[in-house]
């Protein structure tokens, strides 16, 4: 039975002279595809295409914090028209105000439909009725006006987090491989 350091010289010997080898040929060509921008992206067996999402999220240093969601996603599909034609946003109402700025369809022609935000039902999540002591989890939903297929969705929230839900010397957790170049309440 060889030694471990036999062993090891096998492996390393071995794995050194295969590329010795194959380093007097020559690669084969490869061609690069030339890179594409949104307008020439198109995604025609998607139900639904998501145009642009954009998350903003501000934390003030009393462990409030302020998310703004804004998107935009074009409905391809009868199931889309399905899938999205009712909207659940989910919340949690102790410590969370949910507000629904706007909820919209553009069609095809630039007519724009504005869902009204009076029909926006609140309602306790299926959760909270199976488990109501352990979670106060609320639903906002919204009946979207005039979706078809061709049209784009749009919509804007804003959630505000007015009690932190972890203690206050741990409101925010950045894991990095490197050292951050700001870091406000960072743990030592």
């Amino acid at each position: 039975m060889p030694s471990v350091p036999g062993v090891l010289e096998l492996l390393l010997f071995g794995t050194l002279s295969i590329p010795l080898a194959v380093a007097g040929q020559t690669p084969a060509p490869t061609s690069v595809p030339a890179l594409q921008t949104a307008d020439t992206l198109s995604f025609p067996k998607e139900a639904t295409v998501i145009e642009d999402l954009q998350v903003k999220a501000r934390f003030e240093n009393d462990g409030k914090a302020v998310y703004e969601t804004l998107l935009r996603a074009k409905i391809q599909s009868e199931s889309a028209v399905r899938d999205n034609g009712l909207i659940a946003f989910s919340y949690f109402a102790s410590n969370e105000s949910f507000a629904i700025k706007y909820v919209r369809v553009r069609k095809p022609d630039g007519t724009l439909i504005e869902t009204p935000l009076e029909s926006v039902q609140d309602l306790t999540s299926d959760v909270a009725h199976s488990a109501p002591m352990y979670t106060d989890q609320h639903e906002k939903h919204v009946a979207v006006k005039g979706l078809s297929v061709g049209d784009t969705l749009e919509y804007r929230t804003v959630s505000i987090t007015n009690q932190p839900s972890l203690s206050d010397s741990s409101r925010f957790l950045i894991i990095s491989p490197s050292r951050p170049l700001h870091c406000t309440n960072c743990w030592k």
